[in-house]
């Protein structure tokens, strides 16, 4: 566990044991903490999404809400010290923003939200198991591809809507409707729940090193960036396959 630490791949974490901190904490961080940060931000998020399924909110609105959500998980990441007051923050801003999306999937396809929110917590319920289990090596050369196809994926994603909004254009495979899509939806998936995988490992094994309690908000923060972005994708997958 001890080498798992020190070769991790989360930037902040590994800038932070970089540091050799040795000080004395009141409290340091632990893994049964950041549960319960993580289920209080994971209802944040509920909560918000759920009241703003009542409300209409323009594109100008939700793309500042989308704007201010990536500026402040920017910031959180930069530092994670901040996560204390800007986790709840980020968690409010990606609910409305999830619940405006899922209004708008549901008009289309009914009953596909509700399926979403299942197919995602049964998938992260399966991480958690695999991890814990020990089916799931999180080992370097685990975190190395997943770094990579992490940063393919949305590199991707970028050149996509630097097209669309630029020049009307599309990447044709990345909305596609047929088996094209659809795989390469699954392999998104799958690339979510290893970042997922890799966040179990982050705070099972950080958390034994003495790090502050600040920490808890930061890998509750970084856990719930996994779990929306796998809602996304199971959302997208449900769509194509419906459609």
């Amino acid at each position: 566990m001890d080498n798992e630490t020190n070769k991790t791949r989360n930037p902040v974490l590994k800038r932070i044991k970089n540091k050799n901190i040795t000080e004395s904490y009141q409290k340091v961080a632990t893994t049964e903490r950041a549960s319960l940060k993580s289920l209080l931000l994971l209802a944040l998020v509920i909560v918000s999404s759920v009241i703003s399924c009542l409300y209409a909110f323009s594109n100008r609105s939700i793309l500042l809400m989308i704007i201010g959500a990536f500026i402040t998980g920017l910031y959180i990441c930069w530092n994670p010290k901040s996560s204390m007051c800007l986790s709840p923050v980020y968690a409010v801003l990606e609910g409305i923003v999830l619940g405006q999306v899922s209004v708008h999937e549901e008009t289309s396809c009914d009953g596909i939200v509700l399926q979403s929110v299942l197919v995602t917590f049964i998938l992260a319920f399966l991480t958690a198991l695999s991890y814990c289990r020990k089916w799931i090596n999180v080992n370097e050369a685990f975190r190395n591809n997943v770094v990579r196809a992490t940063g393919a994926i949305a590199l991707l994603y970028v050149v996509d809507l630097v097209l669309i909004m630029g020049f009307g254009m599309e990447i044709p495979m990345l909305h596609d409707m047929g088996w094209k899509g659809i795989s390469i939806s699954l392999i998104v998936i799958v690339i979510a729940a290893s970042n997922l995988a890799c966040d179990f490992a982050d705070i099972d094994s950080l958390t034994a090193k003495g790090f502050p309690s600040y920490f808890e908000w930061y890998f509750a923060f970084s856990f719930m960036v996994s779990l929306i972005w796998m809602y996304l994708e199971v959302l997208n997958l449900l769509r194509k396959i419906k459609r």
